[in-house]
């Protein structure tokens, strides 16, 4: 889904916006909730990148950092108000509850100005990777993710 999306914004933007996905090779087979990224993706093409006066970027990265995935989605826009800081909106509420009712405490989401402008969103998880045969899977995998740069 985030490919679909990132694909109508490219033809919006056309070279106005760049996107890298970043992702290391271990964290390809991780699972994650559906959907979970794509808001975030769009607060930073919305409120950063098309707010620009110039070709903007965003990027997505993956690591794992021992037994946590860390995934963090900057942008090169104007960043965030010190006012905006105090009201989160729907896209990120959402993503923060359903953070919430999947991992429970053993997650985390933070988002701060990037010190070279922009913003960067953090997420933080427990590591669960694609099992051969799992279908019981509930959750996207990174993998999918990755071909946004193809």
């Amino acid at each position: 889904m985030l490919e679909r999306y990132l694909a109508i914004e490219r033809a919006r933007f056309q070279d106005w916006l760049n996107v890298l996905v970043n992702a290391d090779p271990e964290t390809l087979d991780c699972h994650l909730p559906y959907l979970l990224l794509q808001p975030i993706v769009e607060n930073a093409v919305r409120h950063g990148i098309a707010r620009l006066d110039r070709p903007g970027a965003v990027e997505v990265r993956a690591v794992c950092v021992g037994s946590e995935l860390s995934i963090s989605i900057l942008d090169d826009g104007p960043g965030i108000s010190t006012e905006s800081t105090s009201r989160e909106g729907i896209g990120l509420a959402n993503t923060r509850a359903r953070l919430e009712k999947h991992y429970g405490a053993m997650q985390s989401l933070r988002y701060t100005n990037r010190n070279e402008g922009g913003l960067i969103v953090e997420i933080r998880l427990p590591l669960r990777v694609q099992v051969a045969g799992d279908e019981n899977s509930d959750g996207s995998r990174l993998r999918e993710m990755a071909n946004v740069n193809r």
